[in-house]
C-alpha cells in the first residue's frame, strides 16, 4: 500500500476538518490581499533617503532650481537646515532669488524661515532688494522680520529707498518698526533728503518723529540749504518752525561765507527771504566782500525784494569792502527809478575808473 505524501495529507486534513465544522477554506484572493499592507511596509523600507542619493551641492542646486521655478513642492523636498545659508551660483540667497523674480507666493514661504537679513553677494539685503523692486506685497512679507534700519553695502538705508520711492506709508512703517531718522545714508540725512525731494509730508512725518532741523550732512549742508535752492518756502517755513534755534538756522553760510538770505535774493525769491528774515535772518549781514542783501538786490533793480529788505532794517549806506553802499549800486547801474519809488535818496557819484568796462562788484558763488 502507497503512503500519501505528508503535505497532501495536511491539505486533505484541513479540508475535512473545514467540512466538519461548516468552514470554507480562504480563498487566494483573500489570501494575497492579506499580504498586500505587508508588501507595501517593505517597499517603503526599501527607498533610499534623498540624502543618500545625491551630493550636498546636487541638492543645493535642485533647491535654488525650485525657487527659481516658483516650485514650492521642490523646495521643500531640497530643502536642508543650511539652505537659507547659502548662496545660488549667480550670487542670491533663496530669498533674493524670489524677490529677483518677483514672486510673491515663494517670497511670503520663504520669508517665514529665512535668514532674513542676509545680504546677497551684491550686498542688497533682501529689504533694500525689496524696496527697490517696488512690490509692495514682497516688501510686507520681508518687512515683517527684517532689519528696519539695516543698509546696504552701498550706504542705502531702507528708509532713504522708502523717501525716495516717496510712499509715505513706507516711511512711518519703517520708523515704526526702528529706522532711526537722523541716521546718515551716504553722508546724507533723511530730512535733507526729503527736503532735497522737496516733500513737504515727508519731512513733517521726520520732524514729528524727532530729526533734527539743524543737522548738517558730512558736508556741512543743512536741510534748509536745499529748501532755499529748491525755492520751497513752505518746507523753509516747515524746518524754521520745528527748529531750536532757527535764528541760527536761517543765519547759516556756506564755505565761501555767503548767507541763506543771499542765495533767496540771487534766486529772485521774495517769499523766501520774508521767510528767512521772519525767523531771524540778519537784514545787514555780509558775505566775503561784505556785500549786504540789500547790495544785491539794488545792484539788480530788484525793488520787491528792496522793499521787504529795508522794511527788515537793511541799512542803504552801508558800505562793501570796495566803499560802495547799496545806494550807489543801483545808481552805478542805472536804478535810480527803484531809488526814488523807495524813497531813497539819489547817491552822490562813486569813483570808477572811466578806462574800466562796467562790471557787476558784488560777486557771485
Amino acid at each position: 500500500m502507497k503512503r500519501i505524501p505528508f503535505f497532501i495529507a495536511a491539505i486533505l486534513s484541513l479540508g475535512v476538518s473545514g467540512m466538519l465544522y461548516g468552514q470554507t477554506v480562504p480563498s487566494p484572493e483573500l489570501v494575497e490581499a492579506a499580504a498586500q499592507p505587508e508588501k507595501s511596509k517593505k517597499e517603503k523600507k526599501k527607498k533610499p533617503e534623498k540624502d543618500a542619493e545625491l551630493s550636498e551641492a546636487e541638492q543645493r542646486k535642485r533647491f535654488f532650481a525650485g525657487v527659481e521655478a516658483g516650485n514650492i513642492d521642490e523646495v521643500e523636498r531640497w530643502y536642508t537646515p543650511l539652505s537659507h545659508l547659502t548662496h545660488s551660483e549667480a550670487g542670491e540667497t533663496a530669498l533674493t532669488l524670489a524677490i529677483q523674480k518677483q514672486d510673491e507666493a515663494m517670497v511670503a514661504y520663504l520669508s517665514e524661515k529665512a535668514v532674513i537679513n542676509l545680504k546677497n553677494k551684491a550686498g542688497e539685503t533682501p529689504l533694500t532688494l525689496a524696496l527697490k523692486q517696488g512690490t509692495p506685497p514682497i516688501i510686507q512679507s520681508v518687512l515683517q522680520r527684517a532689519k528696519a534700519d539695516l543698509p546696504n553695502n552701498s550706504g542705502e538705508t531702507p528708509l532713504m529707498l522708502a523717501l525716495e520711492k516717496g510712499s509715505l506709508a513706507l516711511v512711518q512703517q519703517l520708523i515704526g518698526r526702528g529706522a532711526m531718522v537722523e541716521r546718515k545714508s551716504n553722508g546724507v540725512t533723511p530730512l535733507y533728503f526729503a527736503a532735497a525731494l522737496s516733500k513737504l509730508e515727508a519731512a513733517a512725518i521726520l520732524l514729528r518723529a524727532g530729526a533734527n532741523p539743524g543737522q548738517p550732512n558730512e558736508n556741512g549742508e543743512t536741510p534748509l540749504l536745499m529748501a532755499v535752492r529748491n525755492k520751497r518756502s513752505d518746507v523753509a517755513e516747515l524746518l524754521l518752525n520745528k527748529s531750536p534755534d532757527p535764528a541760527g538756522d536761517a543765519n547759516w553760510k556756506t564755505p565761501l561765507g555767503e548767507p541763506l538770505l543771499h542765495l533767496a535774493i540771487r534766486q529772485n525769491d521774495p517769499l523766501m527771504a520774508s521767510t528767512l528774515l521772519k525767523h531771524g535772518a540778519l537784514p545787514n549781514e555780509g558775505d566775503y566782500l561784505e556785500n549786504t542783501g540789500l547790495h544785491l538786490s539794488l545792484e539788480n533793480g530788484d525793488a520787491q525784494i528792496a522793499q521787504v529788505l529795508l522794511g527788515a532794517g537793511a541799512d542803504p549806506n552801508r558800505p562793501n569792502l570796495l566803499g560802495l553802499t547799496p545806494v550807489q549800486l543801483a545808481g552805478k547801474n542805472g536804478h535810480e527809478a527803484i531809488l526814488g519809488a523807495l524813497h531813497l535818496q539819489k547817491p552822490e557819484a562813486a569813483f570808477v575808473r572811466n578806462d574800466q568796462p562796467k562790471r557787476k562788484i558784488t560777486g557771485k558763488l
